[in-house]
């Protein structure tokens, strides 16, 4: 009681270091808090997800498997280290710290990121088992369904993928992950027209404006269409674009800190 006491306001400091971004002191303060209790998996979650965030995947993964240790039941651990693990190429760890989360609770990132491993693997099969048992819990994801559909293409399927993604390019359910897929299917499928209306669409809407997680891959995207198509002066604005915001994304102190 006495060491929950001795770290409450550390705790509070910490927490205000994390909402300003300054990662490394938040840290070196939570490092401090479980060394003092090391009990407290709150401290021990936060340090995981503080490093995760740096891309300090190691240290990472100890901190989410003390947490496992203290709250077996926690699923949001379960998860990071899966993310932890899978990050350092540790597919087989991943999936397996995975499909205990799964044994605990549906979750639906854990059905996907298992997905993810096995298509990079060359899996296809077990991806496509995997997505369709996640599509069992949601069968209108489109992010599930796109996973699907890109397994087809992989596999060399374009119109069995087009095909899985029309309904939703119909009812206008045009997210990131379908527009993508579409522009890739677009060059098999004589649809490159189309898929450019739909890029342009997106990246003018208001709501994913600012998110660079979306927006440079869909000027990736939309780039090479036009470049293909000849539109050379707009093909250029959106490389540039993609490359700003990829550059943008760049974090020199990030950077340091993981080092």
């Amino acid at each position: 009681m006495g060491k929950n006491i001795h770290t409450r306001s550390k705790k509070s400091r910490a927490l205000a270091l994390l909402n300003e971004k300054r990662l490394a002191e938040a840290i070196s303060l939570y490092t401090e808090i479980c060394r003092i209790d090391p009990q407290d998996a709150e401290a021990w979650f936060r340090l995981g997800t503080t490093y995760l965030e740096l891309s300090a995947v190691i240290q990472a993964e100890d901190c989410f498997r003390r947490v496992i240790e203290l709250e077996p039941r926690l699923a949001i651990a379960h998860y990071n280290l899966g993310r932890a693990q899978e990050l350092q190429g540790k597919d087989a760890e991943a999936i397996a710290t995975y499909r205990k989360l799964l044994q605990l609770t549906p979750h639906i990132e854990a059905y996907y990121n298992i997905g993810v491993i096995y298509a990079q693997q060359g899996k296809f099969e077990e991806a496509l088992d995997i997505y369709r048992q996640a599509q069992g819990i949601q069968p209108d994801n489109p992010r599930l369904i796109a996973a699907e559909a890109g397994i087809f293409e992989k596999q060399g399927k374009y119109d069995s993928a087009y095909e899985r993604i029309r309904p939703l390019l119909e009812a206008g359910r045009e997210t990131p992950e379908i527009a993508i897929l579409f522009a890739s299917l677009s060059r098999h499928l004589n649809r490159r027209p189309q898929a450019i209306d739909l890029l342009e669409r997106l990246v003018r809407r208001g709501d994913l404006a600012g998110n660079k997680d979306v927006w440079f891959p869909l000027d990736c995207s939309l780039g090479k269409l036009l470049d293909a198509a000849g539109e050379y002066e707009r093909a250029f604005h959106h490389f540039r674009r993609g490359n700003e915001l990829s550059s943008q994304a760049f974090d020199p102190n990030a950077y340091a800190g993981r080092v």
